[in-house]
C-alpha cells in the first residue's frame, strides 16, 4: 500500500498515490476513487455521449478555428524558467514514474495477468529489434573482449553492463540526476584503434547537459583501447562544449539484481536471462 492514501468520499474506500502532490490535488478536487467515477452521474460524460451532446454533428468554423489559435499564447512555455519548473517537478520522488517500472504500471492499470502477457510481448519485440539487420553491430567485427558484459533493459532504458546499470542506479537515480544516454549519432565519436583502422564509439551518459561520462573498471583506464579512446573523446567534447569523465562504481550485489530482475524492472536479453535463470540469479562479470 502506497504511503499516501485518503478515503473516497462516496464508498470510503482507500486510495493510493505515488505521491504526496498527486494525493493533495485530489484531495482539493474532491475526487472519488475510479470505481465511483465511472458510475451514473459521477462520470464527466454521462449523458454527453452521441445527440445529447450538446456539440453533437457541429463543427468549428474555420474563422473560430483560427481565433482560437491567435489567442493561445506560448511564449511563456518557451523560457528556461518554466522548462526549469517542470523539470523539478519530475524529478525523484516528483515523477510519477519514481520507484516504478513499466511491468508496475501495467499490472495497476490492467492487472497480473495481462501485464505478464505484455511483459512477454516486450521481450519478443527487443528480441526481434535487435536481430540481423537490425542489429547496429550487424556486419561489424565485434570489440575485443565484447560478449562479456550482462545486458538488458532497466525501466526501458538499455545497459550494456552490469557496470552501466550500478552507474545508474547507485549514481544518476540516487542523486537524482539530470541524464540521457550518449549511445546515439549525436554524441558518436570517432576513434583510431591500434591497427591505423578509423572506428567510431559512443560513451554511456550526458549529464546535466554538461559532463560526457565513459563507465569502465578502473583496471581497464590504462589499457591501450581506452586511452585511444579518451583521447578522441576529450578532444570531441572541446568542440562540443562538454567535458569528459572515465568514471567507476561499485557493482550491484546478486542480491539487489535479483530484486530489480523478480519485481520486473530489469529485463536481461535473452542469452543472458537464461544465463541467469541457469545460475538461479547469480550473475558472474
Amino acid at each position: 500500500m502506497s504511503n499516501f492514501t485518503r478515503k473516497c468520499p462516496i464508498c470510503d474506500i482507500t486510495i493510493g498515490y505515488s505521491n504526496k502532490y498527486i494525493m493533495l490535488n485530489a484531495n482539493r478536487k474532491n475526487s472519488n476513487c475510479k470505481s465511483c467515477s465511472r458510475k451514473g452521474e459521477n462520470n464527466p460524460m454521462f449523458g454527453k455521449f452521441g445527440e445529447l451532446n450538446p456539440f453533437f454533428n457541429k463543427h468549428h468554423t474555420e474563422e473560430t478555428k483560427q481565433k482560437i489559435i491567435e489567442n493561445k499564447d506560448y511564449s511563456s512555455y518557451k523560457t528556461n524558467e518554466f522548462r526549469n519548473k517542470m523539470r523539478e517537478l519530475s524529478l525523484g520522488e516528483n515523477n510519477n514514474m519514481f520507484g516504478k517500472s513499466v511491468y508496475n504500471v501495467w499490472v495497476e492499470k490492467y492487472g497480473v495477468e495481462t501485464a505478464d502477457i505484455k511483459l512477454k510481448e516486450l521481450k519478443i519485440k527487443h528480441s526481434k529489434n535487435s536481430l540481423g539487420k537490425n542489429n547496429p553491430m550487424f556486419g561489424k567485427p565485434s570489440p575485443v573482449g565484447s560478449g562479456n558484459g550482462w545486458s538488458g533493459w532497466y525501466n526501458g532504458w538499455f545497459f550494456r553492463s552490469i557496470k552501466e546499470l550500478s552507474y545508474m542506479i547507485n549514481i544518476i537515480e540516487k542523486n537524482n540526476i539530470e541524464w540521457c544516454s550518449a549511445e546515439s549519432n549525436t554524441y558518436q565519436i570517432n576513434y583510431v584503434d591500434f591497427k591505423g583502422n578509423d572506428r567510431t564509439y559512443t560513451a554511456d551518459f550526458v549529464l546535466n547537459k554538461k559532463y560526457l561520462i565513459e563507465v569502465k573498471p578502473k583496471k581497464l583506464w590504462n589499457s591501450d583501447s581506452v586511452i585511444r579512446k579518451k583521447i578522441s573523446a576529450i578532444k570531441f567534447c572541446c568542440e562540443n562544449n562538454l567535458i569528459y569523465k572515465l568514471r567507476d562504481t561499485p557493482n550491484l550485489s546478486s542480491l539487489k539484481i535479483k530484486e530489480l530482475y523478480d519485481t520486473n524492472q530489469i529485463i536481461f536479453t535473452d542469452r543472458y536471462e537464461k544465463k541467469f535463470n541457469e545460475t538461479t540469479g547469480i550473475y558472474k562479470i
